[in-house]
């Protein structure tokens, strides 16, 4: 699977290619960010952004069906999902983008419930800008590839622990 994007801000599109090769077949249209894949692989999340709205969305990689889990009122953002390995929960980061200054957006990791959407702040700490958030396997935290918003320009991998929240570069 891979997500291609053409020149510019355009969405981008999901396309899934055979593992010995072949013609790409289009999955889905009109991603804002990186996929994730539930744990048993026939779901997968993304962000789709619209004019006014930023969309957690999950979908069904066989029926293509969507089910929206939680919004944001733009200039807010969600971005970079990562499902959990336990495949009850999704984190990804929050941030308003109106809040651009020389150390970062505020970014925040927060925890999406996939049976109840219910929302949890995953640590205290914010960062500057976030890149990409990938679970360890064993669901005992996450590592992150970010700024932190008193460094520039550095980007550092960070460990976040789970549930906790702890935090370390």
């Amino acid at each position: 699977y891979y997500v291609a994007r053409k020149a510019g801000d355009e969405p981008g599109t999901l396309y899934r290619i055979p593992i010995m090769g072949g013609v790409p077949l289009k999955v889905k249209d009109d991603l804002a960010s990186p996929v994730t894949f539930s744990p048993d692989g026939k779901r997968f999340a993304f962000v789709r952004e619209s004019a006014t709205e930023s969309m957690l969305i999950v979908a069904d990689l066989q029926s293509g069906n969507e089910q929206t889990l939680i919004k944001r009122r733009l200039p807010e953002v969600l971005d970079y999902p990562a499902w959990s390995p336990q495949g009850g929960s999704i984190v990804c980061i929050d941030y308003n983008s109106a809040i651009a200054s020389a150390t970062g957006s505020h970014v925040q990791l927060i925890e999406v419930g996939i049976g109840d959407r219910r929302e949890r702040a995953l640590s205290r700490q914010t960062w500057g800008y976030v890149r990409k958030v990938a679970w360890l396997g064993d669901a005992s935290g996450f590592v992150i590839s970010a700024r932190a918003e008193d460094e520039t320009p550095f980007i550092h991998l960070w460990f976040v622990s789970y549930p906790g929240g702890n935090v370390r570069a």
